[in-house]
Parts: structure tokens; sequence; C-alpha cells
């Protein structure tokens, strides 16, 4: 008897733009759920990190959405909304969590994956999050680079992978 997927039977939709809640919906693809990726009419931005500029979608964009189904028509979004087990955003692309409410099915888990959670001092302040801000609020830049020097935060966007990682 061969081995059943943990997630075989479950619906995913993700609404996103970027690395953290597409690499959690990559995740569920390679646990074998159904992962339906909703973009805006524009297109995941991560399409655009190519090589050559203005060239085909790049690796990294073919790698988060490896086995996932993409729909940009907006008609179909209510349906799939209804029918997902499971709704992974990121609250970009004008998304919020009363609009997905709306339309999800009552059995549907939502999870939001923002910077800084969805109440708080950050969020109230409205303030940006970007790689350097992240790994200095965790602390993880204390250690790198010279005593005395200006920090040294971690290369890459070691915080969305995270915090794909951990959604």
């Amino acid at each position: 008897m061969a081995a059943r997927a943990p997630f075989a039977d479950w619906r995913v939709l993700e609404l996103s733009n970027g690395i953290a809640a597409s690499y959690c919906g990559k995740m569920f693809v390679d646990a074998g759920a159904e992962v339906v990726k909703i973009e805006s009419p524009h297109g995941d931005s991560v399409r655009r990190w190519s090589a050559r500029p203005g060239g085909p979608a790049g690796a990294l964009f073919g790698y988060l959405a490896a086995g996932k189904k993409s729909v940009t028509d907006d008609s179909q979004t209510a349906a799939l909304l209804a029918g997902a087990d499971l709704v992974i955003t990121d609250l970009t692309d004008g998304w919020t969590l009363d609009a997905i409410a709306a339309h999800a099915g009552a059995a549907a888990v939502v999870v939001a994956v923002t910077p800084f959670g969805m109440t708080g001092p950050y969020v109230e302040d409205q303030v940006d999050a970007n790689e350097f801000i992240l790994q200095a609020l965790c602390g993880s830049i204390a250690s790198r680079g010279w005593p005395g020097d200006e920090p040294v935060q971690a290369g890459g966007r070691l915080g969305e992978w995270l915090a794909g990682t951990f959604a």
C-alpha cells in the first residue's frame, strides 16, 4: 500500500505577493495539498525577479509556484474561497481579513502571514518592515559584524523564508 500524503484531501487558496506566504503554500503542495494561487492582474512581484530585466519569470518564482495552479480571474475568487480548507494570505494586493472571511467557508482556516501580526504598536504606527528591521528586532544582527561597527544583516530574505516556514 502506497503512503498517502498528509494533506492529500486539502484545498488551499493562496492570496499572496512575495516569499513568505508563497513558501508556506509551497510546503502544502509538497505535502500533497491542491494549492491555487490567486494573483493580481499584474502577477506576483516575484515573477519579475529575473536575471534579465523584462525576461521570463526567474527560478525563485518557478520554485515557489511549482505544483500550484494560478488564477488571475477575479470572477473565480469567491467560489475558490468558498471551497478552500485553508487560506494563506499576506494581505497584499488589497486583501483584507474581512473580505476573505465574507467568502470563505465556515470551516476554513485563514492564516495571515504579516511582518508584525494584526495588532500592536508596530501595526498601529504603520512601521515599514524590511529585512534589516525584522532581523534587528529579533536580535539576529547583534552578533554579526565587527565590534563598534554598524550592524550587519544576514544575506537574502531570511525573515520571509522563516515566516513562511512557521506560518
